[in-house]
């Protein structure tokens, strides 16, 4: 290998190694190095070329990063919560999701108005800020819109892959202390109950009804009984203006996410 490619190598692998030395400020998220621990480098074959090579990397990434979190600062601090809320006010009476096997469609309306009733739900149910909601099942529609639902109410989110197995799954909603789980069908039938004992019910991604709830709780009568519900709460429709989420920080943790 002649010298100059080995030079290369070095800087690319140092690199890696120095990109660590990055820290982060209060208003753009990080400062550039402003030079390399040489110490650190005692006993190594690294020359001085190998060195202002890597100082020169290190700057253009910092340069060329300045610039994305510059660009994009507005869509950072708009707040997450509210881009749903806007969303749906502004795209009302046009197409949003379809189930590619069924064809059940949703226009942004549509999905408001099961969010809302998925939130009279959880008002029911008393959940409060950082309860666990948790998911899985196939990606459809009504998966969507149970996902949107638990984080526009202030809850917290755990989507899980519907690849995991059942004892995975067991561990994943006890772990995280979810409340509620929404599960396609498929998967609820390779589910053991007695494994789910911090739950307080278990819903059909199918259509939203009650499968399992625990001793006194009322769930599957609210969810039975939800467009009597809904009609109670908007006696006069369902319109833009009733569309209020929660007030939540982007700071706040809206998602767990298991790997």
């Amino acid at each position: 290998m002649d010298g100059a490619k080995e030079d290369l190598i070095n800087a690319e692998r140092l690199l890696r190694k120095y990109l660590v030395e990055y820290c982060f400020d209060d208003e753009l998220g990080i400062v550039p190095i402003s030079s390399i621990n040489v110490s650190l480098l005692a006993g190594t074959d690294v020359n001085n070329q190998v060195l202002n090579r890597i100082k020169e990397l290190l700057n253009k990434f910092y340069e060329e990063t300045k610039k994305i979190i510059t660009e994009h600062k507005d869509m950072v601090t708009e707040n997450f919560i509210k881009i749903y809320e806007k969303g749906f006010k502004e795209n009302w009476e046009r197409p949003a999701l379809t189930d590619y096997n069924t064809k059940e469609s949703f226009t942004y309306q549509q999905i408001a108005e099961e969010i809302a009733k998925l939130h009279i739900l959880y008002k029911h149910c008393q959940i409060r800020r950082g309860d666990k909601i948790a998911i899985v099942g196939r990606n459809t529609p009504r998966w969507c819109i149970a996902f949107m639902s638990a984080i526009t109410y202030g809850a917290i989110v755990v989507p899980i892959l519907q690849d995991f197995n059942a004892n995975d799954i067991h561990h994943i909603v006890s772990h995280s202390d979810s409340v509620l789980l929404f599960v396609g069908d498929l998967i609820w039938e390779n589910l053991e109950v007695d494994k789910l004992n911090n739950l307080r019910a278990t819903i059909s991604l199918r259509d939203y009804s009650c499968l399992d709830q625990r001793d006194g709780e009322c769930i599957s009568k609210c969810l039975s009984e939800m467009n009597i519900n809904f009609k109670n709460k908007y006696p006069n429709g369902f319109s833009r203006e009733d569309i209020k989420y929660a007030e939540l920080s982007n700071d706040k943790v809206v998602l767990i996410n298991y790997t």
